[in-house]
């Protein structure tokens, strides 16, 4: 079996650490294949979305295609342009509409998009003022983990804006909720309630207007934006397809970054 696993915005393959490790010791059968690419953002949605499906060519094969946030993104356009590598979907707290992604409203994300504001901004940017801009992508309360910040830090600006670009424009064109009604794949959406850069309660709502059989939805509960980090296990019952889900999602964060 093989499973694809899309990272976000300003992120790396480094978030599904804790799930890779879980699918490798629960999974240890030999005959699973577990592709992590880095999501590089030169170009559109799709553009992304063709360069995972020539990833995938080596060698061919199907399978459960996972994306976190703006990977979610990636793996809807995927399976829009080549149906036949996607088995399934499961999408962790991705935006669903334009409407739906607070982060786009704050001050902070409207400065950085001005590309010669935001360069010079980036450019001074230090370890404490990325922890804090991104205590946004964990819910109110979580320690946001080293690795996060350091991976931030890594990633260029132009890479960055025109990943934000990217995503509004794709989700301009076609919200995501149409995007999914339009497939006829076995979808599971994981959505973090804590989330504080996409809206849960447009997004869920969203999500279920969707009206196609093949979408279940599941809040969890006590999680923000990055399901991966702050709950692995029910990240991982997801993605492998675990029936009894829902006795995984009202637990408490699972990971060692709580605080307070």
């Amino acid at each position: 079996m093989r499973y694809v696993l899309l990272h976000g915005l300003a992120s790396s393959p480094n978030v599904w650490s804790a799930v890779k490790m879980r699918m490798r010791k629960e999974l240890s059968n030999g005959k699973t294949d577990i592709l992590a690419p880095t999501l590089v953002m030169d170009g559109s949605i799709e553009d992304e979305a063709d360069r995972v499906a020539s990833a995938m060519s080596v060698p061919a094969a199907s399978g459960t295609i996972v994306g976190h946030s703006m990977g979610g993104l990636v793996a809807v356009a995927l399976a829009e342009r080549r149906p036949e590598l996607v088995e399934r979907l499961v999408l962790l707290n991705s935006p669903t509409s334009v409407e739906s992604r607070l982060s786009s409203k704050h001050r902070t994300e409207r400065a950085l998009r001005n590309r010669r504001v935001g360069a010079a901004m980036w450019r001074i940017m230090g370890e404490r003022a990325a922890r804090r801009g991104l205590a946004s992508a964990f819910a109110p309360g979580y320690q946001v983990p080293q690795s996060t910040v350091d991976e931030f830090l890594r990633t260029p600006y132009e890479t960055f804006v025109d990943s934000t670009e990217a995503i509004d424009s794709y989700l301009a064109a076609k919200p995501l909720a149409d995007r999914l009604a339009g497939l006829n794949i076995p979808t599971t959406v994981l959505f973090g309630t804590a989330d504080q850069r996409v809206d849960p309660s447009i997004a869920l709502a969203q999500y279920r207007s969707s009206g196609s059989p093949s979408v279940s939805v599941h809040p969890m509960s006590y999680v923000g934006h990055t399901p991966p980090i702050e709950n692995s296990l029910a990240t991982f019952r997801a993605i492998t397809g675990d029936d009894d889900i829902a006795a995984y999602l009202q637990e408490d964060r699972d990971d060692a970054s709580a605080s307070g």
